[in-house]
């Protein structure tokens, strides 16, 4: 018997087992490989209709913003209105703004249209083509700044200062009225401009309901 022969057998089953074991790992590292690239693809998927979901979401807001009805447009500002009345066209024009999503440039031009014709030409007069740099709240100061300047302070405080509890009005009410007819004047000190509404608004109301009390 060939002891050589013999002991070369072995080692030869040793070289098949490396090669085995060699095999095996490369197809477990393909494995790997491949795992993580269908991984890869399915997050590749995942984000593609995630971006189409945010895509359609995005088209259907600007389609409902598209479709906001020009009802839903605060009435004009005119030169000749009240404070009162101002405070609520301002609050409806800046929440209009808002739901149909305009820029600060688009909300200024909107402020000027929706202004009546004597109120542009007063805008024009004072800013001119400056007007589109401003920003959205500089616009309603602006707008806010004219129609101060417009209105009859004195007038307004003979109102204010005729105002009586009227027959079934209750307390409150009146109140509220002397309250809502305050907003149309300066009640500022002309000495230190501290605001003087609220002690001008106590002395109306006790003198209205006395006025009311003694009327026969």
């Amino acid at each position: 018997m060939d002891n050589s022969a013999t002991s070369a057998e072995p080692a030869q089953d040793g070289n098949v087992n490396e090669c085995v074991a060699l095999v095996q790992s490369q197809q477990q590292m393909l494995m790997t490989l491949l795992q993580e690239q269908q991984r890869l693809q399915s997050e590749l998927v995942r984000q593609n209709q995630e971006m189409r979901q945010q895509q359609q979401q995005q088209q259907t807001s600007r389609a409902s913003v598209r479709n906001v009805p020009s009802s839903s447009l605060s009435s004009k500002a005119t030169y000749d209105m009240s404070m009162q009345q101002w405070r609520i066209w301002r609050r409806d024009i800046v929440q209009f703004a808002e739901m149909c999503g305009w820029d600060v440039k688009t909300t200024v031009m909107n402020i000027r249209l929706q202004c009546d014709e004597k109120l542009k030409r007063v805008i024009e007069a004072e800013f001119g083509d400056r007007w589109i740099e401003l920003t959205a709240d500089q616009a309603l100061t602006a707008v806010e700044s004219i129609l101060r300047k417009a209105s009859n302070p004195a007038r307004e405080k003979e109102k204010f200062h005729k105002l009586n509890q009227q027959p079934g009005e209750t307390g409150k009410a009146f109140v509220h009225r002397c309250e809502q007819q305050a907003l149309e004047c300066d009640m500022a000190c002309p000495h230190c401009s501290k605001d003087l509404s609220e002690w001008c608004i106590r002395d109306r109301v006790l003198t209205g309901e006395e006025d009311h009390a003694g009327t026969p």
